[in-house]
C-alpha cells in the first residue's frame, strides 16, 4: 500500500468475484479478490511494476492485465482522494473561522 501511495496511486474499488471468468479463455483461473487501482499515468504504472520491492507481486499484476470478464460484488469503494483532501481542508477552514468568530 505504501508503494502505491508513494507513486500517487491508490485503490478505487475492492470487491469479491461472484462467478468464474465469463470469457472462458482460461477457465482454470479463479479470482479470490479484485482491486482496481488508479495510476496517474502509464509512466507511473511502469515505474511501479519495475520497482524492486514490487517484483514478487509482478506475476499477479501481469495476470490481471490479461482479459478476464468476472462479475464482482460491490465491496469497498474508495472515493477520489483529491475530494477527501479538499473536504478536509474545507472543514478545517470553516472550523478556524468559527473558532475566530467565537473568540474574537
Amino acid at each position: 500500500m505504501w508503494l502505491w501511495l508513494s507513486h500517487a496511486s491508490y485503490p478505487t474499488f475492492i470487491g469479491g468475484p461472484q462467478a468464474r471468468n465469463l470469457v472462458n479463455m482460461e477457465p482454470e483461473r479463479i479470482w479470490g479478490n479484485m482491486i482496481v487501482v488508479r495510476y496517474p499515468s502509464r509512466r507511473t504504472f511502469l515505474k511501479l511494476i519495475s520497482h524492486p520491492t514490487y517484483a514478487p507481486l509482478a506475476p499477479y499484476k501481469f495476470i490481471a492485465v490479461e482479459l478476464d470478464l468476472v462479475p464482482v460484488s460491490r465491496g469497498t469503494v474508495v472515493p477520489d482522494l483529491r475530494w477527501l483532501i479538499a473536504g478536509g481542508f474545507v472543514i478545517v477552514f470553516l472550523l478556524v473561522g468559527w473558532v475566530r468568530a467565537v473568540v474574537g
